[in-house]
């Protein structure tokens, strides 16, 4: 029993040391998008999860379409409520930054930089 005690003790320490990198790469993910919005002058809610509501200045659904277009789903804020919001689920650092260049991308097309 000991010995199965101190395995299961292991595994423990274990997943809170994954639990631990998760929260670590979502709270860099959300910097990511922070950083874009406050460098574009775009309000967003401040999150514990591991996802971010972010103004777009646009029309949610047009910009929802938009990057659809481009490979990415992210969720109309229309659809919560939101209007010319996003909310985006934050993925890797990479992930982050292609679909923070698409929105670029979106956001010119719709003439709000």
């Amino acid at each position: 029993n000991t010995v199965i005690s101190q395995q299961v003790a292991l595994l423990g320490l274990e997943d809170q040391a994954f639990i631990n990198e998760c929260k670590e790469k979502n709270n860099a993910g959300k910097a990511q998008y922070v950083t874009y919005c406050n460098e574009r002058n775009l309000h967003y809610f401040p999150s514990q999860t591991n996802f971010i509501l972010m103004e777009v200045k646009a029309d949610s659904d047009a910009v929802f379409q938009g990057l659809m277009k481009r490979g990415f789903i992210v969720r109309s804020g229309n659809a919560l409520g939101k209007q010319g919001y996003l909310r985006i689920t934050i993925g890797t650092e990479q992930q982050n930054s292609e679909l923070l260049e698409k929105l670029d991308e979106v956001l010119k097309e719709e003439g709000v930089l």
